[in-house]
Formats: structure tokens, sequence, C-alpha cells
């Protein structure tokens, strides 16, 4: 699953697109989408710098949401049904 893939499953659940998510808006559901990309990211096997780089983000940051994101779990679950479906659509 690459990094843009995930990108587009955050936006399908959240709203929130690509361009938010590297931004520099600091509102509520930007953050949030943040967060829930850090984790998904982490769960597919990335690393924080290349979630970072792929954000336009400094690590540090990455980190971040990646502690304060425990929250996001059920989020994150609907999330990755949604990956795998659409990665099995793509499959077939």
């Amino acid at each position: 699953m690459s990094l843009g893939e995930i990108a587009k499953g955050i936006e399908e659940i959240t709203r929130i697109g690509l361009g938010e998510l590297k931004g520099k808006g600091k509102d509520v559901g930007v953050m949030e989408g943040r967060r829930l990309f850090s984790l998904v990211g982490r769960e597919y096997g990335y690393k924080g710098k290349e979630i970072a780089e792929f954000l336009g983000k400094d690590p540090a940051a990455v980190t971040g949401y990646l502690r304060r994101g425990q929250d996001l779990q059920a989020k994150l679950e609907s999330l990755f049904v949604r990956l795998e479906a659409s990665e099995k659509n793509l499959n077939n």
C-alpha cells in the first residue's frame, strides 16, 4: 500500500484531502487526519521519517501524531477495512 493510497483512504473517511494533510493548517480535523495517516502508515511498515517526508513535516511532528493517535482506534479500524476492500478490488 503506497502512502498516496493511504492518503486517498483518509480522504474517503475524513474528507480531508492530501493538500490539507500536507498544508500548514492546524484545525482539529486536519490534525486528526494527520494522526490517522501516520498511524496507518506505521501499520503498513513505513518509518516516521518516510511519513514525514511524504507530508512535508518534521519527523518530530509525526512522532507526536503517533503518540496522540491512540484515541482514533475506531476510525483507524474503519480505514483498514476500506483500504483492504479497495486493494481486493484492484487485484480482481
